[in-house]
């Protein structure tokens, strides 16, 4: 019999579902980080990471934010007992570890902010969300949502039922002829105990991430190529019972994509804002916007059936918000 993903709602099994090809116990290794993400190796060509014993102190630099300083091209961020990063012009990302930590650990570290203004610097889109392609489609779906929505989650349940996966926590967004496209990223799974419980994954199997929440590695063998997107969900409001999904209309998009940038508050602090208010501008007049609530109250066939329907006729089978709607 097949491995299976088992999900439930309270004490009740509510469904089984066969787990695709490929994501059985097997995808829990004992280092995905480094398997599925090679340890200093960023997923875009032409920029590194260089590993130093010692950074140097950024004269005459300017605190920009809370504790990183900007000095010209260089933007310097320490996390407390875990490393110092310099984010370089866009283009590298020279690492010192503290004594006290690794190298596992600064790198898991690295992929959050410092990618984050890498990114930035590079004047692109970084987008706090997911991005996944379906079985037979051709253009990518964007997950978002806030920490404890379920978006982890819900990339595991499409995996499982053969999505592709391009990118976990950021999606880095280009825009070649005008078009917006998602380029492929980091791609292992950070899932909860109580996730892999739902997903039937054995959490002892599942090497603990280096962060400060409890959260576990399942390695995901995604996608390669950049995909044109195609729409973007936002997950909301955990605890609503599960609705139709709410399109965004009007300006409630451009607001949702503004509050859906990874690390908001630094656009900015680097001087991005111009780049930044066009990417969005662009990127909401094109690409289809809806709210789902209450993904944890859904089974796994419907979370799956509704983000299908969206991703192949965005435009199909949601309320639209509209100006003093209750959404």
């Amino acid at each position: 019999m097949p491995p299976q993903a088992v999900w439930s709602c309270g004490d009740d099994i509510v469904e089984a579902v066969p787990l695709h090809p490929g994501t059985g116990e097997g995808s829990l290794t004992d280092l995905p980080d480094s398997v599925g993400d090679p340890l200093g190796t960023l997923p875009i060509e032409g920029a590194s990471v260089v590993w130093k014993d010692h950074l140097e102190e950024l004269p005459g630099s300017e605190e920009i934010f809370d504790g990183i300083r900007r000095q010209c091209d260089r933007v310097e961020l320490e996390i407390e007992a875990i490393a110092r990063y310099h984010v370089v012009g866009g283009t590298s990302i020279e690492v010192e570890v503290h004594p006290e930590s690794d190298r596992e650990t600064a790198w898991f570290f690295l992929k959050a902010t410092p990618f984050g203004i890498l990114v930035l610097q590079r004047g692109e889109l970084p987008l706090h969300a997911a991005a996944l392609v379906p079985p037979g489609g051709d253009k990518a779906l964007l997950v978002a949502g806030e920490s404890g929505a379920g978006k982890s989650t819900t990339s595991a349940i499409l995996v499982q039922r053969g999505w592709t996966l391009l990118n976990d926590d950021i999606s880095r967004i280009v825009f070649p002829q005008g078009a917006p496209v998602v380029c492929p990223g980091f791609q292992s799974l950070k899932l909860n105990a109580d996730s892999l419980a739902l997903l039937g994954l054995d959490k002892d199997s599942a090497p603990r991430t280096r962060g400060f929440k409890e959260k576990y590695y399942w390695h995901v063998r995604g996608g390669r190529s950049a995909c044109r997107v195609g729409a973007m969900v936002v997950l909301d409001d955990p605890e609503a019972d599960p609705a139709d999904s709410v399109r965004l209309v009007g300006m409630s998009v451009f607001q949702e994509l503004y509050r859906q940038t990874f690390r908001p508050y630094l656009v900015v602090p680097l001087g991005c804002q111009k780049e930044h208010f066009l990417q969005l501008s662009r990127l909401a007049a094109t690409i289809p916007c809806h709210r789902v609530s209450g993904v944890p109250r859904r089974t796994p066939s419907d979370i799956e059936s509704m983000l299908r329907r969206i991703a192949f006729d965005p435009e199909a089978g949601s309320s639209p918000d509209r100006p003093g709607s209750a959404a």
